[in-house]
Formats: structure tokens, sequence, C-alpha cells
């Protein structure tokens, strides 16, 4: 993953595939984020375990995984709820990869 149109600052991330939510997130400290990253918008998200609404700023970034390929727009968090990962890889991002084991 990389700011979009600086490749030179790519760096491998923890990609968790969710498909529960609808919004891509990932922490802010991954990745140097900047004006050139920020797309000037918010978004509205209900965050895992919590009642209340929080607005996550929208930056765009690179990403290079099994599920997608190119630029990806990612709200910003200050953590996720399970260590180690980076990003939660959403439905909005990766709708179509979702893999189901078909019950019999």
């Amino acid at each position: 993953m990389s700011p979009v149109g600086v490749a030179e600052s790519e760096k491998p991330v923890v990609v968790l595939r969710d498909t529960g939510a609808a919004q891509t997130v990932m922490i802010n400290s991954v990745l140097p984020l900047s004006v050139d990253t920020d797309l000037h918008k918010n978004v509205l998200v209900e965050c895992i375990g919590d009642t209340e609404y929080q607005s996550l700023p929208l930056h765009s970034v690179c990403l290079k995984s099994k599920y997608v390929t190119g630029d990806v727009t990612v709200g910003i968090v200050d953590k996720i709820p399970v260590e180690g990962v980076h990003m939660l890889l959403e439905n909005d991002t990766a709708g179509g990869q979702v893999n189901v084991c078909p019950v019999l």
C-alpha cells in the first residue's frame, strides 16, 4: 500500500476482509497522509461496539491485494479492534470479492 502517486512509499500492511460493513477503513499511522491524499470529504459510520456514529475523513491510497489493486478510498480511524490489522477491507471496495462456503 502507498499514498496515491507515491510508489516509493509502498509499505506492507495486514488487511482483513470484512463482509459486515460498508466503508473500508485504515489506521491513521499506516501511511503518511497529507493534503495530497485527502479527499476533503467525510463519511458517517457506526463503529464496532459503539452506538454513536463517527465522522471519518476520507483519503485515497493505492492498494495491492488479492481482492483489489488500485486506488481505493479509505476512512481514517485511530484504531481497529483486531490486533495487528491495519485495514478493514469492506464492501465498498471489495463487495464482489466474497468467498462463500456452501452449506448443505
